[in-house]
């Protein structure tokens, strides 16, 4: 039996990260976790990634709701360890995408309660497949 790849999630929302969670655990994937606050640092994430040898990380802009893009900095700190660790930004801010993408982030993932109609595991699920899946 096959290992599951591993998305590591970083958000300061308990409840989205139990929902992720268990969107990941449908999918097959394995979804280690970080609940972080305005406190945590780009190190403490960055330790927390080396740990669990993710896949994948996906992490939110901010770790508290006034301020914003403490992930951003983390991501920064994940790239200094694992250059080629691709990065998500699950947000609900557009206001991050840019410098998301200056930064190397591999794509944006809406929170689950963004998306409309549109169905949280097809989502979720292409875009996994895009960045874990080689392509052919």
């Amino acid at each position: 039996m096959e290992t599951p790849k591993k998305v590591a999630i970083i958000h300061r929302e308990p409840a989205l990260i139990r929902t992720l969670d268990g969107v990941f655990e449908l999918l097959g994937y394995s979804a280690p976790a970080m609940l972080v606050h305005g406190r945590t640092t780009p190190y403490e994430v960055a330790s927390f990634v080396r740990s669990v040898g993710p896949d994948l990380v996906l992490i939110s802009e901010s770790f508290e709701a006034t301020k914003g893009g403490e992930g951003l900095e983390a991501a920064v700190e994940i790239k200094k360890e694992s250059q080629n660790l691709p990065i998500g930004l699950v947000s609900g801010n557009p206001k991050y995408r840019e410098r998301a993408r200056e930064l190397g982030i591999v794509g944006y993932l809406p929170m689950p309660g963004d998306m409309g109609d549109r169905d949280i595991l097809e989502v979720y699920d292409q875009f996994l497949k895009q960045i874990l899946q080689p392509q052919s």
